[in-house]
């Protein structure tokens, strides 16, 4: 499938579909973070944050400093002695705008 020729609703639905094929998915999921890019003027998806996007994490858009946090508390995350899910609190903030996202 030609990912760049793709509406934004299909992407999503082959993003989100734990039956599609994970290279499908991890294109979709690229695609959507290419356009989102793109996207100017729009308010990071923080709570309470009035920033314009500058950046996206895993398809959510932000603004440099939340997505500073959030990658400096998932490099924790993933370390061997790193956090548990539910004290990931920047994460747990934007994880309802995450289409693939676990949510727990």
């Amino acid at each position: 499938m030609d990912f760049s020729i793709a509406s934004v609703q299909e992407l999503y639905d082959i993003a989100t579909d734990v039956t599609a094929r994970m290279r499908d998915r991890y294109s979709a999921t690229k695609e959507l973070q290419e356009r989102r890019k793109s996207v100017v003027g729009t308010k990071c998806k923080y709570p309470g944050c009035m920033s314009n996007t500058e950046t996206t994490w895993a398809l959510v858009g932000l603004c440099r400093t939340h997505h500073k946090l959030i990658k400096e508390e998932t490099t924790k995350y993933y370390k061997q002695t790193g956090i548990l899910y539910e004290y990931r609190i920047h994460y747990l903030k934007i994880v309802e705008h995450i289409p693939f996202a676990r949510k727990e």
